[in-house]
């Protein structure tokens, strides 16, 4: 299933290169909760004007245990300044460790556009997940098509 899920996500990421009028970006970033955690996602834009869906697979390194998630969020783009974006984001999350869990995600975010193709971006979320909720701060960086 993981590996299933990765390559779903991988296979996302490449249609993006092909489809830049639906995928806006390929992003990359670490995850700092509990644990650490390292993630990989897409930015596609819902052709509705501000509006992104940011799916991303999320890995956990724990030890004893395999920790991963599946996110699906939306984000609302405010633009604050001419480099500067920030949004609200909501979604949906398949938490699994040893177990899987379907959650809520709620938080928001930053993005710096520092040139017309690189972003660095930053995320405060809260996940609420059945005996795992957890808040978390995640930062990467971001390649627009």
């Amino acid at each position: 299933m993981k590996r299933f899920l990765l390559l779903l996500v991988i296979c996302m990421m490449g249609a993006g290169a092909a489809s830049a009028q639906i995928f806006r970006s390929f992003d990359v970033k670490a995850n700092f909760r509990s644990d650490f955690g390292f993630g990989v996602g897409t930015t596609i834009n819902m052709m509705v004007p501000n509006l992104d869906l940011a799916p991303s697979f999320n890995y956990y390194f724990r030890s004893g245990a395999n920790a991963w998630h599946v996110d699906a969020d939306l984000h609302y783009n405010f633009e604050v300044a001419p480099l500067v974006e920030l949004y609200p984001l909501g979604g949906v999350s398949y938490f699994y460790c040893s177990k899987g869990y379907l959650g809520l995600n709620l938080g928001g975010g930053v993005t710096y556009n520092f040139s017309p193709e690189w972003a660095l971006k930053g995320e405060l979320k809260y996940q609420f997940v059945k005996h795992w909720d957890d808040l978390y701060f995640s930062v990467g960086v971001s390649y627009r098509f």
